[in-house]
């Protein structure tokens, strides 16, 4: 780690750095490096590594200026003025070029109703089917309040309960905020109006009157799904349950690395869990602004929010010290957060509002397998079913209403289109799957049509796939000595880094205007995730004794959702080869399960059970996951007779049988 990015240098900056091609200039802070001065300023750059100078994530170009330092070995063999932003302190005024690849691109808004595949799209439909009682988390005590007398000289907190209690509801003294308010409200209202309660389980708080008993309000509660790659947001109206905004966003964190173990080290600095917890939490408030904003809805409407994450990422957003998750027996500081105000995690809504969380299951098994479970109804099932979400952190749960079991692999961040070259999310203008004719011709299609920006994770499954069955790279993800004569031939290229690599989008096609291309080592990045994801559900499913053939389902949840081409999953190994009929492609499961546990006490129920009865296999103390790993890094494996239908298009082109 590189400490500087942690130092607390003095507040006088003595040069700047100009961020092109933007011309937007930033203080430099003393001491620390361009990576630090940049994210302090709001400049997002991406630093997979955590700042140890070997991922190249953070590479800028060294336009002009003087600095000290900036090598590292994730630069390869780019030219001379390129620096590493972690590793480089200004020692003059500079001028860097941020490109594409350093970027944390901004918030987007998602496609209403685009998050998950029945059968749970639709929250109001969901509870109705499973029997729950819609019971958001905000709700109205109808008034009005008795005013006060001589003869009943209550105060005015005091009345308000006393209101609430009368109709069943026990709660505490209204908060400082709404108490400065509550005296003006009652008396301007002439004591016509209605207490808004705030559920908090076995109890309630006061979030503020409302003026006019029993008029009409438009309430909304927000679902978050705080990902370790990205963060996205449904917009929910608590009137009626549906989704009117979404929004998803890169996770401010990257700049802090991109996976959950270097984030927790990183949290570890000083004042970095204050760092991180900023930067989550600013990417949230983004995406909620975005969303609100996009259905006319102002942040003090929004009356409730729930959170679904991994262990880490709940430990990060609430600020609790997380260094005891990587550290053996590997204990969260909870698994279950406390009920709080919005004010006190500072989210920009109405600051009294209650924020929850989505339990979770142990250090690496969250809260949003919990989610998933609740929202594919796993739980609920007789038969045997699977939920495989796939993301940076891959986890995994087997099972049905007699038991539950779980766990989590380091997939890495390939599948979210991250740490790759040309990785983008499953927006538009990323190719979301690729296939190659038997002369050569490459087909891409790309989300929203149009000109491709990138490779989104669906795409980057598909595309190992075809350049085995095309006959240019060999089962370990090698590519082949193409002959001049292949239709693919002038596909290849040697990059700046003197890396051999495949062209799928040359420059005259794109939206850059550069080409799209991906690298062995980017091929070997998603063999690396998809080795996981397989061989840690393969080590379940033995700990159990079932076998492939007794999976009735299999839910493929993550953030490419509807893009992802099952039989070409299946060719690269990915997921075990039965038949197609038996996958639902289910998309983002951790949001959608948010959504439930938003609007039912039933589904906060269910999720609370989920989580205490989940058993949990620790794959990274497992001697056979550990030991068999390595056979699943091939296409689609070591074993073929794993894989029986795509065994029989594999092609080799360098010997590997």
């Amino acid at each position: 780690m590189n400490d500087a990015f942690f130092t607390q240098p003095s507040a006088v900056p003595v040069c700047s750095i100009t961020v092109m091609p933007e011309r937007v200039q930033v203080p430099a802070i003393p001491g620390a490096s361009i990576l630090e001065s940049l994210v302090s300023a709001g400049v997002p750059v991406r630093a997979g590594c955590g700042g140890h100078r070997t991922c190249g994530r953070c590479a800028v170009r060294l336009l002009a200026g003087e600095v000290e330092g900036g090598a590292g070995a994730g630069l390869g063999r780019r030219g001379d003025d390129w620096i590493l932003a972690c590793a480089a302190r200004p020692r003059t005024d500079i001028v860097v070029e941020v490109p594409p690849s350093a970027r944390i691109v901004p918030v987007q808004g998602t496609e209403v109703g685009d998050a998950c595949a029945d059968p749970c799209a639709d929250t109001a439909t969901v509870l109705a089917f499973r029997g729950w009682e819609v019971r958001p988390p905000v709700f109205v005590v109808p008034g009005p309040v008795p005013p006060p007398s001589r003869e009943n000289p209550l105060a005015d907190a005091e009345r308000v309960q006393q209101l609430c209690l009368e109709h069943g509801f026990r709660c505490g003294v209204p908060g400082l905020a709404p108490l400065r308010t509550l005296p003006s409200q009652l008396r301007t209202a002439e004591w016509r109006v209605d207490a808004v309660l705030a559920d908090v389980g076995g109890g309630a708080w006061v979030l503020d009157g409302v003026v006019g008993c029993g008029c009409a309000r438009s309430w909304y509660g927000v679902a978050v799904d705080v990902g370790t790659t990205a963060i996205a947001a449904s917009l929910v109206s608590l009137s009626d349950l549906q989704v009117v905004a979404g929004a998803t966003a890169p996770n401010g964190q990257a700049a802090y690395g991109d996976d959950v173990i270097t984030r927790i080290i990183a949290s570890e600095r000083p004042d970095g869990a204050g760092r991180l917890q900023a930067a989550v939490r600013e990417t949230v408030n983004a995406c909620i602004r975005h969303a609100c904003r996009t259905a006319g809805v102002s942040g003090d409407s929004v009356r409730a929010v729930v959170f679904s994450g991994n262990t880490t990422m709940m430990h990060l957003l609430y600020g609790i010290p997380a260094g005891w998750l990587r550290r053996e027996p590997y204990v969260p500081a909870a698994r279950e957060m406390p009920v709080v105000r919005a004010r006190e995690l500072g989210i920009d809504i109405h600051p009294e509002s209650p924020v929850r969380a989505v339990p979770s299951v142990a250090s690496y098994v969250g809260g949003d397998i919990v989610a998933g479970v609740l929202a594919v109804g796993m739980d609920r099932r007789e038969d045997v079913a699977v939920l495989m979400d796939v993301g940076t952190n891959g986890e995994i749960a087997v099972g049905n209403r007699d038991y539950l079991v779980a766990a989590a692999c380091s997939a890495g961040p390939a599948f979210e289109g991250s740490g790759v070259s040309c990785g983008m999310r499953a927006t538009a203008g990323a190719i979301e799957d690729v296939s190659i004719d038997e002369k050569g011709v490459i087909t891409l299609r790309v989300i929203g049509g149009g000109r491709p920006a990138g490779v989104c994770g669906s795409g980057l499954i598909a595309l190992p796939v075809e350049l085995l069955h095309a006959g240019v790279m060999d089962r370990a993800g090698f590519f082949a000595t193409v002959p001049p004569e292949h239709p693919l031939n002038t596909r290849f290229r040697v990059n700046a880094a003197g890396e051999r690599v495949f062209v799928l989008a040359p420059a005259a096609e794109t939206v850059s205007g550069e080409d799209i291309v991906v690298s062995e080592a980017d091929i070997a990045a998603v063999l690396r995730a998809k080795g996981a994801m397989f061989h840690g559900l393969h080590t379940v499913l033995r700990s159990l004794d079932i076998s492939f053939d007794r999976i009735a389902t299999i839910f493929l949840a993550g953030g490419f959702g509807s893009y992802l081409d099952v039989a070409k999953a299946i060719a690269l190994g990915m997921v075990p080869d039965i038949p197609v009929e038996r996958y639902v492609v289910a998309g983002n499961t951790s949001l959608a399960g948010a959504r439930l546990y938003l609007a039912s006490d039933g589904a906060r129920a269910a999720a609370a059970d989920i989580a205490a009865r989940t058993t949990v296999v620790e794959l990274s103390s497992d001697p056979d996951y550990l030991s068999g790993y390595a056979a699943s890094v091939f296409i689609p494996h070591t074993d073929l007779s794993l894989f029986p239908t795509a065994a029989s298009r594999v092609k080799s082109c360098r010997g590997i049988p």
